[in-house]
């Protein structure tokens, strides 16, 4: 994945009518315009779905993780009023770092990422991006759409 590419997901919606995001953005926009910047530790390794056959490598967001789960849960129920489903899974928070495009059994380079120690490191996210998700042959392609500043 490139570092451009590296992200969080707060909230991934699906196939979209162009007719839907400009509706979708403004109600993100008025959902964040109230919240304060996040803070939280990016420490810990783990991958989706299982570590037999991972897809997604990703490394953990700690810490005090109720604002951003506050403003997950307010996303996720002003966009089923839109017809865009809650999420059935509890909310995960990760720094999706890498797409593993041929998923395998499990290999000693993902065996070695997932045991990796490193120090926590500390972030703080003042801006959050509304972006377009595209998955091509040769990988995904990510498009912002909007940016919401944190207050």
């Amino acid at each position: 994945m490139r570092s451009d590419n590296i992200h969080v997901t707060l909230k991934f919606i699906g196939d979209t009518p162009e007719d839907d995001v400009d509706q979708i953005g403004h109600t993100i926009k008025d959902i964040i315009g109230s919240t304060q910047s996040l803070k939280f530790k990016i420490s810990g390794t783990g991958c989706f779905p299982k570590k037999e056959r991972p897809r997604i490598l990703w490394l953990g967001i700690n810490g005090d993780l109720l604002p951003l789960q506050t403003l997950v849960t307010k996303i996720n129920e002003a966009l089923d009023l839109l017809g865009y489903p809650k999420e059935e899974k509890n909310y995960t928070p990760h720094l999706s770092l890498a797409r593993i495009k041929y998923p395998q059994k499990h290999t000693p380079d993902i065996s070695s990422f997932l045991n990796a120690e490193y120090e926590p490191i500390q972030l703080q996210i003042n801006k959050i991006h509304f972006m377009r998700s595209e998955l091509f042959f040769k990988g995904s392609v990510y498009t912002i759409l909007d940016t919401y500043f944190l207050t």
